[in-house]
């Protein structure tokens, strides 16, 4: 595992190459970051092959839209972010995918009537209606823990803030839904 130290400046020298097209820059800016990027992929995923797909993915996209991509903060804080969302996409695929092939168990093995399927999917998609009537912060934090099983600690870290202000917002979210159970029974 590679420690990455401050980068910025050299980052920044890299990423001014490969916008001019140098293949030789984004091979140094992904020995800089690979290993750490799957690591921290991994947190999200627990699937090595997975974190591997994700960086992968990042650093293919950062190729193809070099010269449109306006980079807001550093290029270390833009790869971070930018694996953390792609493996959160990844997830949330993986999660439907799951939850549709569940269904579809249940359907042939008999287990669930198309009758309780629909009831299933009416109660998700009123739930999910109802979690985006939260503000966004509060929405990201309620799936994170929620939804996609992430510890508090995880989500602080994931989003930088403290345990506490996680806690919080979890603690308004889950009484938002409370008030609103009758919208969903």
């Amino acid at each position: 595992m590679k420690v990455i130290k401050k980068y910025s400046a050299a980052d920044e020298n890299l990423y001014t190459e490969i916008v001019k097209g140098s293949e030789k820059a984004l091979a140094q800016l992904m020995d800089n970051y690979i290993d750490p990027l799957c690591d921290y992929v991994m947190y999200f995923t627990h699937s090595k092959d997975l974190a591997e797909e994700v960086v992968a993915d990042v650093f293919i996209n950062l190729w193809r839209i070099r010269e449109s991509l306006k980079i807001q903060s550093s290029l270390r804080a833009y790869l971070y972010k930018a694996c953390r969302n792609r493996a959160l996409d990844l997830l949330e695929k993986e999660k439907r995918h799951l939850s549709d092939d569940i269904d579809t168990f249940h359907q042939i093995r008999g287990g669930t009537s198309p009758e309780l399927s629909l009831h299933i999917k009416d109660l998700s998609r009123r739930i999910d209606s109802l979690i985006s009537e939260m503000p966004h912060q509060k929405q990201i934090i309620f799936r994170m823990s929620r939804i996609d099983g992430l510890k508090y600690s995880e989500i602080a870290e994931i989003l930088s803030i403290s345990i506490n202000t996680v806690r919080n917002h979890m603690v308004e979210a889950v009484k938002f839904m409370a008030k609103r159970k009758v919208d969903i029974e």
